[in-house]
């Protein structure tokens, strides 16, 4: 099956029918990022409140405390939301 250029793995042609994205793109699922679910994103596309995960070339959500992290744990936080101190 011939796949859009930018999914290395896909189930139809269409841009937004990526299984696995061609490298260094990232894999937009559910309602992790504001883009089409199964298109293929540039690397920095993680929304604010969400990082990304290299190992599944994804966005994920942060800790609902966390303004901006690197994972989803509540000790994952870089920055919290406007309510909330950072203690480090």
């Amino acid at each position: 099956r011939q796949c859009h250029e930018s999914c290395s793995l896909c189930t139809s042609p269409s841009p937004e029918n990526c299984k696995e994205c061609s490298l260094p793109s990232l894999l937009a699922h559910r309602d992790t990022v504001d883009a089409v679910t199964g298109s293929c994103l540039d690397t920095n596309a993680c929304l604010t409140n969400y990082y990304k995960d290299e190992i599944a070339s994804t966005c994920f959500k942060c800790h609902e405390t966390c303004a901006t992290c690197y994972g989803p744990e509540v000790n994952n936080c870089l920055s919290c939301d406007s309510e909330k101190v950072m203690i480090k």
